[in-house]
């Protein structure tokens, strides 16, 4: 294992122009629901099992605020696409990992400070599954 910094990640869309610089991301991360099995006759603890589906989560991406470029933000709000995650490549790799699935940007913020930069936060909703491919 390669332990790694997020200094050089990306996020590219399919078909959007939104490319705004992306000062660090959190991935929600996958999802198997727990489905309660308790009824009335249950005694002492609940019971469980896991459920089937996969619930692929989100990425949310602080940034800094371009306003000049918030006319392309509405355009991508909401609209599926490909997004590829791509982790930084290492002294010995020729390309990085990465995570692609199709997703939307599902929410959109930021704020407007005195005498400081302006930043954001996005979350892309992840619409199915996701694809990871190791650096190579």
């Amino acid at each position: 294992m390669t332990v790694r910094t997020g200094t050089g990640c990306t996020l590219a869309m399919g078909t959007s122009d939104y490319d705004v610089e992306i000062i660090g991301s959190n991935f929600s991360g996958l999802e198997v629901p727990v489905v309660d099995t308790s009824h009335l006759g249950t005694t002492g603890t609940r019971t469980a099992i896991m459920g089937d589906l996969i619930a692929p989560g989100t990425l949310e991406c602080e940034i800094h605020v371009d306003p000049d470029k918030l006319d392309l933000l509405h355009t991508a709000i909401g609209t599926a696409q490909t997004m590829t995650f791509t982790f930084k490549t290492v002294t010995g790799e020729s390309s990085g990992a990465t995570y692609a699935g199709s997703g939307a940007i599902s929410s959109h913020n930021f704020s407007v400070p005195l005498e400081d930069k302006m930043v954001g936060n996005y979350t892309i909703s992840w619409l199915g599954a996701l694809t990871g491919t190791d650096s190579s």
